[in-house]
C-alpha cells in the first residue's frame, strides 16, 4: 500500500495507519481509587494499585492519509502511559516502561479476520479487486465494507476531539492475578467525564 501511495510519487511517506496526527496533548492516567468486586481480582499491570497515577501523551489522528480536519474520515485516540513497571507481552519490548491504549472512534473493526481486512487493503491499492473480494463471500464482504463506509463518514462536525467518545474496537484478554480462570475478554472506551471548552483541540 505504501509503494503503491508513495513510490515515485515526489512527496513525503506517511504510516501506514493513522498517519496524520491532529494534536498531541499531555495528560495523567489515574486508576480508580476503588474497584467494583466482580473485578478485584483483575487488579493486575497497571491497574495493580488503586489510585495510582501516571504521566502520559495522547495522539489523536486521522484513519487515512493527511487530509483536512474536515474530512470525512474516523479519528483516533492512542494514549502511551509512562513509567508502567513489569515484564511486557512483547518478546521485544519486555523491559519497556510504557504501555498503549489504542482507541479509534467507532466501537467495532470493520473485519471480521486479517484475512478480509487484507482485501479491503487491495481494494484501496486497485479498486478492480472489488468484485473478487465480494465474490468470495458476497454477505460477509458487502456487511464488512458497509460498516468501513459507516466509519470512514464519522465528522465531528466542528466539535473537539476531546468531546468524542473513543473505543479499542477489537477485544483484550484481561487476566487474573491468582490464576483461578484464564481471565475474561473485555472490550475498553474512553469518553469526556466533563464539559469541554469550545474552541478545544478542533
Amino acid at each position: 500500500q505504501l509503494k503503491t501511495d508513495y513510490t515515485d510519487q515526489g512527496k513525503r511517506v506517511f504510516r501506514d495507519a493513522h498517519p496524520r496526527g491532529i494534536g498531541c496533548v499531555k495528560a495523567t492516567f489515574t486508576v480508580v481509587d476503588e474497584f467494583p468486586e466482580p473485578f478485584k481480582s483483575y487488579q493486575s499491570g497497571i491497574f495493580q494499585t488503586p489510585g495510582k497515577s501516571y504521566q502520559a501523551l495522547i495522539r489523536y489522528s486521522s484513519a487515512l492519509g493527511p487530509t483536512g480536519d474536515n474530512v470525512n474520515d474516523a479519528r483516533g485516540m492512542a494514549i502511551k502511559v509512562m513509567d508502567v513497571p513489569g515484564t511486557k507481552l512483547l518478546s521485544d519490548q519486555t523491559n519497556a516502561v510504557t504501555q498503549d491504549f489504542l482507541h479509534i472512534n467507532a466501537p467495532f473493526f470493520p473485519a471480521h479476520n486479517a484475512h478480509d481486512f487484507f482485501g479491503m487493503v487491495k481494494i484501496k491499492t486497485n479498486p478492480a479487486n472489488l468484485l473478487s473480494f465480494l465474490w468470495e463471500s458476497p454477505l460477509t464482504h458487502a456487511a464488512e465494507l458497509k460498516a468501513l463506509t459507516s466509519m470512514q463518514n464519522n465528522l465531528f462536525n466542528g466539535k473537539s476531539l476531546l468531546q468524542g467518545q473513543y473505543f479499542s474496537m477489537t477485544p483484550y484478554l484481561l487476566a487474573s492475578t491468582d490464576g483461578a480462570n484464564e481471565g475474561v475478554p473485555i472490550k475498553f472506551s474512553s469518553r469526556p467525564c466533563g464539559s469541554i471548552p469550545a474552541g478545544t483541540l478542533n
